[in-house]
């Protein structure tokens, strides 16, 4: 008698199981990315717990570690999703989105009307990210590597600055590139805005009218 062939069995879908195991792992960081936006601003970077933030988010700290790292990362990308409004600060991405928001906001040509587009580009970010300017740079105070995220992320600023301004009409007339590029760094930057309207309680309008008259004043001929 012949012998029976056992059934061959189907070949599992790898491919899919890994595709649906990626996109959970990616879903889980986007949970614990929102909960650390929520949570570290109420009490602070160094008084926050992991335990906190993984109870937020519906997740064991265990999870957090896996999908994050460390405290320290999942802090800094929470930041800089607040700060970039998608979390890339690399380039060309951000720096490609504000050249696209510049062209969105300018009305014309002249000097005036490139400041005053990047002064109303500005005010939009820094109506989002003013609370996680603070958040970081209180957290530097307490952790040197944080620290060192912060200076990194200020010296970017002032990179993507030096590409912006080469896009503007006349960059520098009066200065030398790189004193305009200072200036508008300082000028359009978070301690400005932080001392204009949290401190002398300036409003948004009237800050970005003094932003784009302080730019102008920077950039012009003479």
């Amino acid at each position: 008698m012949d012998a029976v062939p056992e059934q061959t069995k189907k070949p599992r879908n790898t491919k899919r199981q890994r595709e649906a195991g990626e996109a959970a792992r990616r879903e889980t960081k986007r949970q614990l990315l929102v909960a650390a936006t929520e949570v570290f601003p109420r009490r602070g970077y160094a008084a926050t717990p992991v335990s906190a933030v993984a109870e937020h988010a519906g997740v064991s700290v265990q999870t957090l570690y896996l999908a994050w790292g460390s405290k320290r990362e999942l802090f800094t990308a929470s930041v800089l999703a607040q700060l970039t409004g998608n979390g890339e600060l690399e380039e060309p991405a951000w720096r490609r989105t504000l050249l696209e928001q510049l062209t969105a906001a300018r009305q014309g040509d002249t000097l005036r009307d490139h400041c005053a587009a990047l002064a109303a580009v500005f005010c939009t970010i820094a109506q989002r990210a003013a609370p996680a300017w603070k958040l970081i740079r209180d957290a530097a105070g307490s952790d040197p590597a944080i620290a060192d995220e912060w200076r990194t992320i200020t010296l970017k600023r002032h990179e993507t600055t030096a590409a912006l301004l080469q896009t503007f009409p006349v960059p520098a007339p009066g200065p030398d590139l790189e004193a305009a590029v200072d200036a508008v760094w300082v000028l359009a930057g978070p301690e400005t805005f932080d001392l204009m309207v949290t401190v002398r309680g300036h409003s948004i309008d009237r800050f970005r009218t003094w932003l784009t008259d302080a730019l102008e004043r920077a950039l012009a001929p003479g």
